[in-house]
C-alpha cells in the first residue's frame, strides 16, 4: 500500500532468506515493468472523452500504477551497487532535491513544508551512506507526510544532530503551523 513501509530483520544464526528476497525483486523487475510500463502509455493515450467520462476509476488506476512504479523502482535499487555504497551526501542539497520533485504536490494540496535544525541548514553534517537509497527514503517519507498533511496544513522537518549520528523527524504541525520558526524549503 501507498503507506506502507516493511523492514527485512532476520536471525544472524538462521538460513540467509536474503536469497528468497533477492528472487522476488527479480520477480518484480522481469516480471512487472514491462506490463507496467504498457499500462502507463495506455492510461497517456486515452481519449479525452473517455477519460472525462471515467475519471474517477482512471484516478484508482493511477494511483495502483504509481504504487507498481515505485515498486519496480525498489526492486532496481535493491539490485544496483548503490545498496551497499559509501556516498559523502549533503543533506540540505538533497532535502531540496526532494522537495523540488514534490513541490507541486505540496502547492496543489496547499501544504506547507518547513525545515527546522539547530544549526544553518548549509552547515549540517554530512552524512554517509547510499544517496539513491537516502534520496528514495526523503522522498517516500516526504510524500506520505504531504499527502497525510489536511489542506492549508504544514510538514515540519526536524534536524538533530546526535554525535555521528542525525535524526530527522517529520512533524504534522497541525494548529501549531503558524507559530513554527524555521526555513522554508522552497
Amino acid at each position: 500500500a501507498k503507506d506502507d513501509a516493511f523492514v527485512f530483520i532476520r536471525d544472524a544464526v538462521a538460513a540467509d532468506p536474503g536469497i528468497a528476497f533477492e528472487n522476488l525483486m527479480q520477480i518484480i523487475r522481469s516480471d512487472l515493468a514491462a506490463p507496467l510500463h504498457d499500462a502507463q502509455r495506455a492510461m497517456e493515450v486515452l481519449e479525452p472523452d473517455l477519460a472525462s467520462q471515467a475519471e474517477p476509476l482512471l484516478n484508482s488506476i493511477t494511483d495502483v500504477l504509481q504504487v507498481l512504479d515505485k515498486l519496480v523502482d525498489l526492486a532496481s535499487l535493491w539490485s544496483s551497487s548503490s545498496l551497499m555504497a559509501n556516498d559523502r551526501i549533503e543533506l540540505w542539497p538533497l532535502l531540496q532535491s526532494v522537495w523540488s520533485e514534490l513541490q507541486p504536490q505540496a502547492m496543489s494540496r496547499r501544504v506547507q513544508v518547513r525545515f527546522q535544525a539547530q544549526d544553518e541548514a548549509a552547515n549540517l553534517a554530512t552524512l554517509y551512506g547510499s544517496e539513491p537509497w537516502m534520496r528514495r527514503v526523503f522522498l517516500e517519507c516526504l510524500e506520505a507526510a504531504i499527502r497525510a498533511e489536511p489542506p492549508g496544513g504544514t510538514v515540519l522537518i526536524e534536524h538533530r544532530q546526535l554525535g555521528p549520528r542525525a535524526l530527522i523527524v517529520l512533524r504534522d504541525s497541525g494548529v501549531f503551523s503558524h507559530g513554527t520558526r524555521g526555513v522554508e524549503l522552497g
